[in-house]
């Protein structure tokens, strides 16, 4: 997943979002948008789940709205996507060719429905790209796929888009809190730092929490997942971040029930 660079309209410029799937090159998003903000995307990528279903996974860049530079991976979008348990995986800093296959993408896309005249407005240049996709996808050959068409290849995803997804997994004997404003959580009677996105999520024990009475932990930085890290004022627990859920349950009996703190 990714954007296209902007381009110029007659009024306002263009921000193609782009979604290829891995295997076939089947383009199952390419939207135009006025914008590349969070809201826009999930907006797009509704469409898309409602209609293909869920991917196993999503790699993208570490630019926004799904990423927050080198180091910071966690975002709104993320974590909505993590919610409907999709792992999402970033390409290594600085390096183009992690996502190779959409910068092709992007390149044919440039070359054949994006070099001409400046398309009056968003609505218009919606519509020739939404041409161009129906061309790439079903009638034009492919030359990874031995010349055929991606639309012969793709296969939509057998897990169908929730409206509302469960609450995440938690492993027994965990004592989880909810992250306030404030950025903080309190699990197992600790304090641990918590990633902008999960700040203010629902708890799912249902407990309200201070928002300004406790102030972060000095200790290890916990924006990054971990397993090793422990916390200064409990070195019994050890913090970790959201990992999907159907692996939870599965990590902390390998650890050791009261070996793993999950945030938020």
């Amino acid at each position: 997943m990714d954007f296209k660079g902007h381009v110029a309209l007659g009024s306002g410029r263009l921000h193609p979002l782009t979604v290829l799937d891995d295997h076939s090159r089947f383009a199952v998003v390419l939207a135009a948008c006025a914008d590349q903000r969070t809201a826009t995307v999930r907006r797009h990528l509704v469409d898309a789940f409602r209609r293909y279903g869920l991917p196993a996974a999503m790699i993208t860049d570490n630019g926004a709205p799904w990423g927050n530079g080198p180091g910071s991976p966690f975002t709104p979008l993320g974590v909505w996507l993590m919610e409907h348990d999709i792992r999402i995986t970033h390409a290594r800093p600085y390096h183009p060719q992690t996502m190779g296959k959409d910068e092709r993408f992007h390149r044919s896309l440039k070359a054949e429905a994006l070099s001409g005249p400046p398309f009056a407005d968003l609505a218009t240049a919606g519509r020739a790209i939404a041409r161009w996709r129906h061309v790439y996808n079903h009638q034009r050959p492919h030359e990874a796929l031995g010349l055929a068409v991606p639309a012969s290849r793709y296969r939509p995803s057998r897990r169908d888009y929730v409206e509302a997804p469960r609450p995440f997994d938690y492993a027994p004997a965990i004592s989880s809190a909810g992250c306030s404003r404030a950025g903080t959580s309190a699990c197992s009677g600790g304090l641990s730092g918590c990633p902008r996105p999960f700040v203010a999520r629902p708890s799912p024990c249902g407990r309200q929490h201070a928002t300004g009475s406790s102030r972060p932990s000095s200790g290890p930085n916990t924006s990054q997942p971990s397993t090793s890290q422990t916390t200064q004022q409990n070195p019994s627990t050890m913090s970790q971040v959201y990992t999907p859920p159907r692996r939870e349950r599965a990590i902390a009996a390998r650890h050791g029930e009261n070996s793993i703190r999950l945030p938020c």
